[in-house]
């Protein structure tokens, strides 16, 4: 199969696959009524955390646009005063993995056309 290096869209024949993703965060402030508020101490969340993922791969042969595959996720958690439960890093992971499968089922379902555009040797 011929995959051209990032930079080498020159050749006709090549084809390029172009990963890019955009991660961005939301934390809720700490506020000072949470000391008083008694439902928390039976574990009423204080507080959701979120990851969003955006990510997107394009398939190009030469300079031609092939396919171009997307999908956002958004990952959350619960924080509570007894537990913070997973960290930013981990929802971050969770959230990577969950694109990286669905752009990979939706390459899968897209074999037959994109190996018509592969020149294999």
């Amino acid at each position: 199969m011929l995959v051209a290096p990032a930079g080498d869209t020159g050749t006709p024949h090549a084809v390029t696959f172009k990963y890019s993703y955009e991660v961005s965060y939301e934390t809720p402030r700490e506020n000072a009524l949470h000391l008083f508020n008694p439902l928390l101490l039976v574990g009423v969340p204080k507080g959701t955390d979120r990851v969003a993922i955006e990510a997107r791969l394009d398939v190009l042969k030469g300079d031609a646009l092939l396919r171009s595959y997307q999908k956002s996720v958004s990952v959350g958690k619960n924080k509570t005063i007894f537990a913070e439960g997973a960290t930013l890093t981990d929802l971050r992971r969770q959230g990577l993995l969950l694109v990286r499968d669905h752009i990979d089922k939706l390459l899968v379902d897209d074999l037959a056309f994109l190996g018509q555009h592969v020149e294999l040797k």
